[in-house]
């Protein structure tokens, strides 16, 4: 779905970090999937043929705009600066402020708001590693937090650039300390979940079984004479050598098994658009274009 929409002129002026950022990312993605990327005059052309790619649904050659113009290059743009990223991991999660356009007039019942969308990637480590994926969102000006395990249809959505002024807009950092809290929050309560829970008492015996293992190493009358490995560990010698050598050997069987729950923030989004909001006895259902929320 497309929009026959142009950015405004102050929209368009993106800084050069901003667009360096993208050029920076998009390399990333390209190396991470057997491709490459090169400079383009509207942004990055990626182009890449592997058989991990393909399984995206993505094609082969595009182009990743510094202001996309239809909805096919929102769909891109996100789908690459965000989707990829629970494959290519970095330290900087991507931001954009998008308003979502409707083919109809909104409906009467239906207010604007101003949706703060925080999508996580999620890293649960119990022995095995598992991966996962949150979206929170903050729906202003109602003031509620909502949390889904997956993903939305903000892609399939028809989106043109926005502009927010966040020097104006004092509630801006409170909003994103309350998605900051339930994030927080969703952590404390994935370790308890059943599977994360189950998988964690196999390791703990599994630990147990490697510490007697390594007990049995390390009080062998056999072995008290010299190092555990035959390694030197200076400035140790002796016993401390064999008892510093004893101590690793403990600390990397309780790092390699211990629990491990990691939020990776991909990217983060301010979506101006029209929702829906009911209450009934069962409880309340917020209806945004590309989610529907349970509250």
């Amino acid at each position: 779905m497309s929009s026959s929409r142009k950015p405004n002129s102050k929209a368009a002026r993106m800084t050069g970090s901003s667009n360096d950022a993208l050029n920076e990312w998009v390399s990333l993605v390209a190396r991470q999937y057997g491709g490459r990327a090169y400079p383009g005059a509207r942004g990055p052309i990626l182009k890449v043929g592997s058989v991990e790619w393909e399984q995206t649904g993505l094609p082969p050659e595009m182009l990743v705009a510094y202001e996309p113009a239809s909805g096919d290059e929102w769909h891109h743009r996100i789908r690459v600066a965000e989707q990829t990223a629970t494959r290519a991991i970095t330290a900087r999660p991507y931001s954009f402020c998008v308003a979502v356009n409707s083919k109809s007039r909104p409906a009467p019942s239906s207010s604007p708001v101003q949706v703060l969308r925080l999508a996580l990637g999620v890293t649960a480590t119990a022995g095995r590693v598992s991966f996962s994926r949150l979206t929170l969102y903050h729906i202003h000006p109602w003031d509620v937090v909502s949390i889904v395990e997956g993903d939305d249809d903000l892609f399939a959505c028809s989106l043109t650039p926005a502009e927010f002024q966040a020097n104006q807009d004092a509630s801006l950092s409170n909003r994103v300390q309350k998605l900051t809290e339930a994030a927080a929050k969703i952590r404390q309560e994935l370790r308890q979940r059943p599977v994360i829970a189950e998988s964690w008492e196999e390791q703990k015996r599994g630990v147990q079984i490697e510490m007697r293992l390594l007990n049995f190493l390390y009080f062998d009358p056999e072995y008290q004479t010299r190092l555990l490995n035959g390694l030197e560990l200076r400035p140790f010698v002796g016993d401390s050598a064999v008892q510093a050598e004893y101590q690793r050997r403990l600390s990397n069987i309780v790092d390699r098994h211990k629990l491990s729950i990691q939020l990776w923030p991909v990217s983060l989004g301010l979506i101006l658009c029209h929702a829906t909001d009911r209450r009934t006895k069962k409880g309340r259902t917020i209806s945004l274009p590309f989610a529907l929320l349970d509250i």
